[in-house]
């Protein structure tokens, strides 16, 4: 339309754009793709940070680019690092309350939109690092999803949706909130804490089993011992009256992990037999310590979960609440259960 006379201007050709790669492999000239290498060369090269395509928008130190374009996830990642960005961060209180008036009044209505919001060991976490803040869910969600999507309109609900999905926009952010977050390193940086709690008490309650058979193994060789320098300093004929029934104990202990019960106060004379009740009441005695021991771990684990699940629900981390509620009831009502599910 001409500004002049406020008529339509007819033009002897026509403006088509690509929405796929030619036989030459040239990508659409306006895709996102090129829009954002554009910018970045336009403005100075890659030196130039941050790199802002048009339709950007600025609040504060943060910057926001809405791009409606239908991707998966791992396709809009990639385009908001290629800009030198990342998918967006909800990195507190003050930023959710700007994007709820942003994606009320400023985002298109009832759009399906990525963020960096990812699924670790059941717990959600955002791809930079930041703490998570909570967020509300949309009707009937969470499901089985590990990546995070916003549905716009007037109230800021997310979604969950697998990796392979695709959402209808996505929004890139650049901003220096991530800065102070320390990187962890090491092939267990992702452990959540209940997998922290899950290894600490399998590592306890192994030492425990451990330290209760080396005490066993101790004792039984005590018995052994004490039951041969009893004999060796009897009197010729009082030991060949009782060496049989000495050697009877020893074998019945040869190679065994455990004194049996009946053993208690047996032998052929009240020093024996005060020698094999020692061993079979020292023996009662390291069970009854490793149960309690047990016991005291089993109640540190519910208590140490209890808490956690506490600040996950304070999180709105649904998915590891019910994994949480799960690994309490999977450790029963006693020692005995808690020992068998850690062994």
């Amino acid at each position: 339309m001409s500004s002049e006379t406020g008529k339509q201007k007819k033009y002897p050709f026509f403006v088509e754009w690509r929405m796929s790669p030619d036989k030459n492999g040239k990508i659409n000239p306006g895709s996102v793709e090129e829009r954002i290498a554009r910018t970045i060369n336009e403005i100075g090269g890659q030196s130039i940070n941050p790199k802002y395509p048009a339709g950007s928008i600025n609040i504060g130190t943060r910057t926001y680019c809405p791009v409606y374009a239908k991707t998966t996830y791992s396709q809009a990642e990639e385009l908001a690092e290629s800009g030198g960005g990342h998918l967006l961060v909800i990195s507190n209180s003050d930023e959710k309350s700007y994007l709820e008036e942003f994606s009320s009044n400023i985002l298109r209505a009832n759009k399906t939109c990525w963020i960096g919001g990812i699924k670790k060991d059941e717990v959600w976490q955002w791809s930079t690092g930041e703490s998570w803040l909570k967020l509300d869910w949309d009707h009937d969600y969470p499901k089985q999803g590990d990546k995070l999507q916003l549905v716009t309109g007037s109230e800021l609900k997310v979604r969950d949706a697998r990796s392979k999905a695709k959402a209808q926009m996505f929004i890139i952010e650049w901003s220096d909130d991530n800065k102070n977050v320390v990187k962890q390193t090491g092939s267990k940086s992702s452990d959540s804490g209940l997998d922290k709690v899950e290894k600490w008490h399998k590592d306890k309650v192994t030492d425990e089993i451990k330290n209760a058979e080396k005490k066993h193994k101790t004792n039984i060789k005590k018995l052994t011992f004490d039951l041969t320098s009893y004999l060796t300093g009897l009197a010729k004929n009082a030991r060949s009256a009782e060496e049989d029934a000495i050697m009877l104990i020893h074998a019945s202990v040869n190679g065994k992990d455990r004194i049996p019960e009946t053993l208690e106060n047996q032998g052929p004379s009240d020093k024996s037999q005060d020698i094999t009740g020692y061993a079979v009441r020292k023996q009662t005695e390291i069970e009854e310590d490793l149960d309690e021991n047990i016991e005291k771990l089993r109640v540190s684990y519910i208590k140490h979960l209890t808490k956690y699940r506490a600040d996950m629900v304070k999180k709105g981390q649904t998915s590891i609440v019910k994994a949480i509620d799960r690994a309490i009831k999977n450790i029963g009502k006693d020692a005995d259960s808690y020992r068998s599910h850690f062994e």
